[in-house]
This record gives C-alpha cells, sequence and structure tokens, in this order.
C-alpha cells in the first residue's frame, strides 16, 4: 500500500479541511506568465503574496482570478530578488475574494519534517472554482528554503509558481523554483517571508532610517546605495529620510569589504548523490525505481559545483545619541552559473543576503524605533 497517496481534486465548495478553507489561492497573469499566489487582507486593500520571477515586468499590466473566476488589476508593491519573492495590491473596485488574513508561521522554525512527511501544493483554476492538491514529500532544506520531491504523476509545473505550499494543513511556504532535471521543487519559507514583510501586517510603525550608503574602497558605491535604499523601504519596512531628518533616530551604512567570485559544492548533486532509495523501494517498488531514476538522472546532469560570490561587509548603525554599533557579516552566496556576465542586480542580492541579517540586528539593538 502506498501511505503517501493523498493527491486529490475538490471542488471549493466541499473545501472543508481544518484550517484550510481560510486559505486563498488565485492565478496571477502577467503578460505570457502565468503563475500562482495567496491573497490576504489588509485593512481595506488586499494584498497577494507570490512569486518575484512571476510578475518581473514593474510595468507591465498583472491580473488576479480568484476561485470564482472574478478579476482584478494589480500592482507590484514589493519585490524581493533574494528571496524570489513579490507583494502585489489589487487596484479598482475589488471582485476577487480577499478574506484570509496574514498567516502565522511561528511554528516552521521548530518543524521537523523527515521523507515521511508529507507536504501538499494548492494548485488553483479559475475555471470552475477547481483545486487540485499536490502531494510532495520532504527531500532537504536550507536557512530560507525547504526542497521537496513529487510523490505522484501530478508534479509541480511552471505556472504553480507562487503556489501555497501546506504541511499538517497549515501555510508552510510558497513554491519558489521548479528543478525538473533533479525533479526537485524550492519552496521559500512562510517564516523567512514573515520576517522580511510580516511587519507591515501587524500594526507596528517604524521610525524613517537615513541612509549614508555603500562604501567600496573608501568611495559611495551610487548603484548599490539606490539599492540599500530600496532594501530599507522595501524589505525592512521603513521611509528614508534625510540625514539632518530629525525623524530619523538612526543612520545606517555598509562598508563592502569584500567581494570575490568563486565555487562552492552543488548540495543537489551531494544529496543525490548519498541518497538511498531503499526505504522508498520498502514502501512502493515503483516509487523506489522512480527514486533510483532520479538519483540517476541528477548524477549525470547537475553540476559537482556552483558559482558563488564570497562577500564580506562591515555594516554600521549610528543612533541619533549614543555610541555606534558596527558588525562584519561574511558568506558565500550561489549566483546564477548560466549567465555570461554578472549584473549589479544579482552583485547587490549577494550583499544583501549577507549583509540584512546584521543590519536588522544593529538596527534593534541600538532602538531604531
Amino acid at each position: 500500500m502506498n501511505t503517501f497517496r493523498r493527491v486529490k481534486c475538490l471542488a471549493w465548495p466541499a473545501l472543508l479541511l481544518g484550517g484550510v478553507a481560510s486559505a486563498q489561492p488565485v492565478e496571477i497573469r502577467q503578460g505570457s506568465e502565468i503563475g500562482s499566489g495567496y491573497a490576504f487582507r489588509r485593512g481595506e486593500s488586499c494584498l497577494v503574496l507570490t512569486a518575484l520571477h512571476v510578475v518581473q515586468s514593474d510595468v507591465a499590466d498583472i491580473e488576479v482570478f480568484d476561485r470564482t473566476g472574478a478579476k482584478n488589476g494589480a500592482e507590484r508593491k514589493v519585490a524581493l530578488p533574494s528571496e524570489d519573492v513579490a507583494l502585489l495590491e489589487l487596484t479598482g473596485l475589488r471582485t476577487v475574494a480577499c478574506n484570509a488574513q496574514w498567516p502565522d508561521s511561528s511554528w516552521i522554525a521548530s518543524a521537523n519534517p523527515s521523507s515521511r512527511t508529507v507536504f501538499e501544493a494548492v494548485r488553483h483554476s479559475p475555471e470552475g472554482g477547481r483545486e487540485t492538491l499536490i502531494a510532495m514529500r520532504y527531500a532537504g532544506r536550507t536557512t530560507t528554503t525547504l526542497t521537496l520531491a513529487p510523490l505522484e504523476r501530478t508534479r509541480i509545473q511552471k505556472s504553480d509558481s507562487g503556489s501555497i505550499v501546506r504541511m499538517d494543513d497549515k501555510l508552510v511556504g510558497i513554491v519558489k523554483a521548479v528543478d525538473p532535471s533533479a525533479d526537485r521543487i524550492e519552496v521559500v519559507r512562510m517564516d523567512v517571508i514573515d520576517k522580511l514583510l510580516g511587519e507591515r501586517f501587524r500594526g507596528g510603525g517604524r521610525a524613517p532610517l537615513a541612509v549614508d550608503g555603500v562604501r567600496q574602497r573608501g568611495q559611495i558605491n551610487a548603484n548599490w546605495t539606490a539599492y540599500l535604499r530600496s532594501w530599507v523601504t522595501e524589505s525592512a519596512g521603513r521611509r528614508v529620510v534625510a540625514a539632518s531628518d530629525p525623524s530619523a533616530k538612526c543612520r545606517l551604512a555598509v562598508d563592502l569589504l569584500d567581494m570575490r567570485q568563486t565555487q562552492v559544492p552543488n548540495a543537489d548533486y551531494e544529496r543525490a548523490a548519498a541518497q538511498d532509495c531503499s526505504l522508498m523501494t520498502r514502501i512502493n517498488k515503483r516509487l523506489g525505481e522512480a527514486c533510483e531514476q532520479q538519483k540517476r538522472q541528477t548524477v549525470s546532469t547537475a553540476p559537482r559545483s556552483l558559482a558563488a560570490y564570497q562577500v564580506a561587509a562591515d555594516v554600521q548603525v549610528q543612533p541619533a545619541q549614543g555610541a555606534a554599533l558596527t558588525k562584519v557579516a561574511s558568506g558565500t552566496v550561489t549566483i546564477d552559473a548560466k549567465r555570461a556576465t554578472r549584473s549589479i542586480d544579482e552583485q547587490f542580492t549577494a550583499l544583501e543576503t549577507v549583509m540584512a541579517p546584521a543590519a536588522r540586528e544593529l538596527l534593534a539593538q541600538a532602538g531604531c524605533d
């Protein structure tokens, strides 16, 4: 007997599974791109969480459809390239249903999934209100994502980007990327998204912040300073003001100490090479054979190492009163090896990944709220 078999299709009126009823998956279209998302209410506004690559353009029209086929336009309000997360806001007279609240994700950090844990991605079709639940199993994690593997013939596809993913009927994240060659799905965790966006939906106002900029070799880098300002407003949820503005309790500056390209081991390759399919074989022979096939394919096609940036940055926060706080943050961030040349966007994403945790920590310690 296949103990993992839970793939099912349900009409929305019959969807009565515990905490699932409040989940509001929607379909998102921008040009020829089709993806999914999760709608929730903030005051009188309806906001939609999705994957950034579904709505890459900041000027092209965006359409959002709910389970009844109702449609609304939307604007992209927040873009987080480092996590491939975007936040949309519906425009015009709202017709799309929007009643769910921002979900609690505090439980995710202490969750301990195993290869037996079943996850479900929600595929939503506005035509007929049909929902398809796609079963997956745990296949690994990073500090920000979960890696899942399909359990049945119904697989995650490109148009499922941004779809909500549940564990034990609770929202655990959204689909970030699908790797057909390795048959793996990457899910950005909801607690990570919550750290980046959640303060905006808990009603806590934050004091404005002055941004001194990003220095490299003692000189201000204008491009990275512009990116840092965007990070402060979009990710940290603060308004940027001039250093002379009395409302600014703190000033933020970053000195880039080192940024160099390097190579790191490919975790997908190493995980596939070490994968033991014997458990799957004992549960179900067909699943075991599929596991072995996926392993062989990944080992033969995935690179052993990935291109990355090695970054070190000195993050400084100067409160209006008191001594400055500083912290050196360093780390290695993988990048897209298929690109022939590196872009400023990619470089700042690497810098942001390394410096953002230190910046948040210092802003909190300095009492910048």
